[in-house]
């Protein structure tokens, strides 16, 4: 909000109107992402989050002033790990991949086509 002086001079730098106001804008957008983020359930709700606010500034040659420049990121908390289990197995020379144990289903490979995890491991 800019402030008015008592002593006629124009409204002074502040955080509120910097960028003519962006900051606050970049502010809220990377709130709205942590907020986001800690109520995802596939994020830890243990692992802290950040927003760093940068502001550089650049001064001219002259030294009657900078060039600002402002800009924020945040550090979210990234998706937990979901572990899980894959099956393999060859039928006709092709490796074929499935969620379960293709020998408790009702897909049926020829003995021949059998590979076992310690075949398949060495195979690559």
């Amino acid at each position: 909000m800019p402030t008015q002086h008592h002593d006629g001079l124009p409204d002074r730098l502040t955080l509120s109107n910097i960028a003519d106001g962006a900051l606050y804008e970049l502010l809220d957008r990377e709130l709205k992402r942590v907020a986001e983020n800690i109520n995802d359930p596939n994020t830890s709700e243990k692992q802290k989050r950040r927003i760093t606010v940068n502001l550089e500034f650049a001064p001219y040659p002259d030294r009657t002033g900078a060039a600002v420049s402002t800009s924020i990121k945040s550090t979210l908390a990234g998706v937990k790990a979901v572990e899980s289990t894959m099956y393999i197995a060859k039928k006709n020379g092709e490796w074929l991949t499935f969620p379960k144990n293709t020998k408790q289903t009702e897909i049926q490979f020829g003995m021949a086509d059998a590979v076992t995890a310690d075949e398949a491991t060495k195979a690559n």
